[in-house]
């Protein structure tokens, strides 16, 4: 009972305002044990709280540019490369002439990255309490 009817580090108490206004009252202790016993309530009490967590987080980052055949020369391609790449912009829509030089160029991405993270946690958390004969223990001004 302590735990709902005393006020914690930021002076904040679990119970309702009603709750804590019968347990203030004369007598209130026995009249919040009567209204735990009615409501099915027992003294033999449980409790666990379980935390889980998942986490998946990816990342991709892609670099490219519109790029001629004298580009992709300059970084080392094969004739082959270059043609095979020059079909696949054209297949795909991303193949055009420069309106400022006459040459065809393509947009290809050139750098690629990627970043998978994967982050499982859990967390168990239990607490109980048994039956007491004598539930005198909670009672009075000190909420032992």
């Amino acid at each position: 009972m302590k735990r709902y009817f005393a006020e914690n580090k930021d002076g904040v108490c679990k119970a309702s305002p009603q709750a804590l206004e019968i347990f203030k009252s004369p007598g209130g202790s026995d009249k919040i044990a009567k209204l735990l016993e009615q409501s099915g309530g027992d003294w033999s009490v449980v409790e666990m709280n379980v935390k889980k967590t998942y986490e998946k987080e990816e990342m991709t980052s892609i670099w490219g540019k519109y790029v001629t055949e004298i580009d992709l020369k300059a970084r080392g391609w094969s004739t082959e490369m270059i043609s095979n790449s020059k079909s696949w912009a054209k297949a795909n829509g991303v193949h055009r002439t420069s309106p400022i030089h006459g040459e065809d160029e393509w947009r290809l991405p050139l750098d690629e990255e990627f970043k998978n993270k994967e982050k499982k946690n859990e967390k168990y958390e239990a607490s109980t309490s048994s039956t007491v004969q004598e539930r005198n223990w909670f009672r009075g001004d000190g909420l032992v």
